[in-house]
């Protein structure tokens, strides 16, 4: 089976390459980042009262951003296209519409801010939800990254199917462009992709069911229902100490909160996380030799970030010890 659209983009082939346009995009989420830092310091409060909800300013910035000037507003070229010779047609070689433009933009833009964005832990129980969620993130997210390496010569991706699009080197974006169509291979690469991240949260609700991840979960649970806290997240590990005598292990047990409050350099909020957890969960606390509490405070619009933060770290007795 061969591929149709194999071999490299040649010095008369039309197509953008791949590092040409690995680059563009790096260079707008770069410039976009500039503008997400500037209204951060001029809205900090602001964008930190969003919450989760601070993606969708970064989403309502980069989707009419990269949508409008993909399209015959923009000329087919963001920033950094115009500046590397680049230039997003239609297959016709004519400039795309204003909407072809935008659906080009959020087959891109509705994955990458989705990622990482704080969910509802409540809601993450729904395994529909949760399998429409994974199928978005990484479903999309991957295949978008596969074909734009492997779909050769045209490095057209879904975004570019989805719109009917393709980025050509300026000075040959002239008249229709030749495109195959796609490779039969690639059809069945992402199918794979497809199943394996539908089978990923399954697994992982099948996973709730062991003993410590219960145990983390209900940890979870008891600093997020602490006044004050806004979203709260519990990680369990251990770090290797070298000494004099030689190296020993140290366990830890770390809990972030995101506090709803501007004032976060403060031991209260900390202090009461911690009581909690010695109170209704002193078996995962006593069983690892240090309880790290961080209080941060910020916001994540996506395109850009700021925090604030306050940790406090001690032994469980020394934790017990303090709030005596």
């Amino acid at each position: 089976m061969t591929n149709p659209e194999a071999g490299a983009a040649g010095p008369t082939s039309p197509f953008a390459g791949f590092w040409r346009r690995l680059g563009a995009f790096v260079v707008d989420v770069l410039l976009l980042g500039l503008v997400g830092m500037a209204l951060g310091w001029l809205a900090f409060d602001t964008l930190a009262a969003l919450g989760a909800w601070g993606r969708a300013v970064g989403f309502a910035l980069a989707w009419p951003y990269f949508g409008l000037m993909n399209s015959r507003v923009g000329g087919g070229q963001t920033l950094s296209k115009r500046l590397l010779g680049l230039r997003t047609v239609g297959l016709d070689g004519a400039p795309l519409s204003p909407g072809r433009g935008l659906l080009r933009s959020a087959v891109v833009a509705v994955p990458m801010f989705l990622n990482g964005a704080v969910a509802d832990p409540d809601l993450l129980q729904v395994l529909p939800l949760v399998m429409l969620l994974c199928l978005l993130v990484f479903g999309v997210g991957l295949g978008l990254a596969y074909l734009l390496v492997f779909n050769r010569p045209s490095r057209r991706s879904l975004h570019d199917w989805a719109a009917g699009s393709v980025v050509v080197r300026e000075p040959m974006a002239v008249g229709p462009v030749p495109v195959e169509r796609p490779w039969t291979g690639h059809w069945v690469a992402l199918g794979a992709l497809a199943v394996l991240v539908l089978v990923l949260p399954v697994w992982m609700q099948a996973q709730m069911g062991n003993k410590d991840v219960a145990a983390m979960l209900a940890a979870r649970a008891t600093a997020a229902a602490q006044p004050g806290v806004r979203q709260a997240a519990v990680t369990k590990g251990w770090t290797s100490v070298r000494s004099t005598q030689g190296s020993s292990t140290s366990t830890y047990l770390a809990v972030q909160v995101n506090a709803g409050a501007a004032d976060v350099k403060d031991d209260a909020l900390c202090e009461r996380v911690a009581a909690a957890l010695l109170q209704r969960n002193a078996a995962e606390v006593d069983a690892v030799d240090q309880l790290s509490v961080t209080v941060v405070y910020g916001y994540d619009i996506g395109i850009a970030s700021g925090w604030r933060s306050w940790r406090v770290a001690l032994s469980p007795a020394q934790w017990r010890e303090r709030l005596h």
